[in-house]
């Protein structure tokens, strides 16, 4: 077996020879990290405050820090054989700080059947610390007990214990079963997370208050990776985990507090044995104020040397609280534009409803002008045709002339209110140019001596058209175009 702890800039690992319990290679590194009498490593401090310090015992720590994980990472490369050959590498190490231990190029590996957390708390790390929670491992603590006055030594009967049969592969060892009530404890919290009427804040009170068994199920090396497989009432292929299943139902506020006391987002859900295509936590969360808790938690906390590794965790880039507040009023933003979209479209959709109903009065009004009208026409030529009969031929003739050069003259009139301004003039010109064109040509064909007859004269004011070229239309012939308009009224 091999054991490894690291905490406050202390470091020790060991390897043990399970036959004989002796220590095969062992080594401790101890380094300047921590700010006496505050605790905490200097990036976590530099990360909550948001800035670097620039004092010297800040540098100093920093550069502690680096260098204790270059060494660490040293000694498991240099230690690659003995891990390779150990069955259980029990390791203790705060969870901001596994990135030490589990690079991408590691000896190292969390994924690893091997790799487990040591179930036994422990002190500061040292070769002597390890050596006796390896003796707490390997060994069994027999209590004594005060028998009854009515029972008696002779009345107990002896059991035979059968030992059990070890291959020629083993070390000598049995595989740790779970223990049945951090189960029980962890299928109970997943059946308060999927109960509405469980607030957040109840729940987490809840998890506060038995804080122990939380880390204990969290820290158990008997404890499957995923959990909730088994668990009844959950989809353990979809939630294997109290994160899987707080980021599916949306509970922002369990999501931070799971990750504080140490739940792995890295976790992949799927079908076993290979789990292919599975989703972090991050990748199942419910909606996009979900996904930011993650992304702010990273923002908090990027940047320890043994934080998450987001990479795996598959969480984007941090979300600090500026681009959170600009995230929240662009969201606004667009809220309040469907807002006024949805309003324009309910006045544009009320006022056509209100134009139909305009329309349908509005041709109910014309149906009834136009019956009036039908009833005002009949009247009317019934009363024309009595003022007919009672006209003479020639003013019947004089009447239906009047009528012709008044429609005409409305039609001319209808197109000329449809030209524009320009048109309208040009228009204008052309006929004026064509009207003289005329009486030129008429003027030239006629001999000079010749004119139009004496006894014709101008229709409307009754001016001698000798010598002149009339302006003519239908069969009247006028001196002038003003006579004409006047004729044609």
């Amino acid at each position: 077996w091999t054991l490894m702890a690291s905490n406050g800039g202390f470091f020790a690992a060991a390897v043990f020879d399970n036959r004989t319990g002796t220590v095969i290679a062992h080594k401790a590194i101890q380094r300047y990290t921590t700010r006496r009498k505050q605790g905490g490593l200097q990036s976590k401090q530099d990360g909550a405050s948001g800035r670097a310090a620039i004092s010297a015992g800040a540098q100093i720590r920093r550069y502690n820090e680096r260098r204790l994980q270059e060494e660490i990472y040293e000694l498991t490369t240099h230690w690659q054989p003995l891990l390779a050959r150990s069955t259980r590498v029990f390791v203790r190490v705060p969870r901001t700080s596994r990135r030490t231990f589990f690079k991408p190029d590691s000896a190292l590996s969390w994924g690893n059947e091997n790799v487990r957390t040591l179930p036994v708390s422990m002190g500061r790390p040292s070769l002597r610390e390890l050596q006796r929670v390896y003796m707490t491992l390997t060994h069994i603590r027999v209590v004594g007990f005060d028998l009854s006055t009515n029972a008696t030594a002779d009345a107990i009967e002896p059991v035979s214990i059968q030992e059990p049969e070890l291959s020629s592969m083993s070390d000598n060892t049995l595989e740790p079963e779970p223990r049945p009530d951090l189960i029980e404890f962890v299928y109970a919290v997943a059946q308060m997370l999927m109960d509405q009427q469980q607030t957040d804040e109840r729940i987490i009170s809840h998890l506060s208050e038995h804080l122990d068994k939380l880390l204990d199920a969290f820290s158990d090396p008997a404890m499957k990776l995923r959990y909730l497989e088994d668990c009844p009432h959950v989809q353990g292929h979809r939630t294997p985990t109290l994160l899987h299943l707080a980021s599916q139902l949306g509970r922002r506020s369990l999501i931070g507090f799971l990750l504080d006391v140490g739940e792995d987002p890295t976790i992949i859900n799927g079908h076993a044995p290979l789990y292919a295509g599975g989703m972090t936590a991050f990748q199942v969360a419910r909606d996009r104020a979900t996904r930011d808790t993650f992304r702010i938690y990273r923002f908090e906390h990027e940047g320890e040397p043994d934080g998450i590794d987001w990479e795996r965790a598959r969480v984007p880039d941090p979300l600090s609280p500026q681009q959170q507040q600009e995230n929240e009023d662009r969201v606004r933003e667009k809220k309040r534009r469907e807002r006024e979209r949805r309003k324009q479209q309910s006045q544009k959709q009320k006022k056509n409803n209100q134009a139909k109903h305009t329309s349908k009065d509005e041709d109910e009004m014309l149906d009834q002008a136009i019956k009036e009208n039908e009833k005002q026409a009949k009247q009317a030529k019934q009363s024309l045709r009595g003022q007919v009969a009672q006209m003479s031929p020639k003013e019947i003739q004089e009447r239906m002339r009047k009528m012709a050069a008044a429609t005409r003259y409305q039609a001319e009139v209808q197109v000329e209110k449809q030209l524009k301004p320009e048109e309208q003039r040009a228009r204008d010109r052309e006929l004026r140019f064509q009207a003289a064109e005329r009486r030129r040509k008429q003027q030239q064909t006629l001999p000079q001596q010749q004119g139009t007859s004496s006894t014709e004269k101008c229709t409307h004011c009754g001016r001698s058209l000798h010598g002149l070229v009339p302006f003519e239309q239908f069969d009247w012939k006028c001196c002038s175009i003003e006579c004409l308009h006047g004729q044609q009224m």
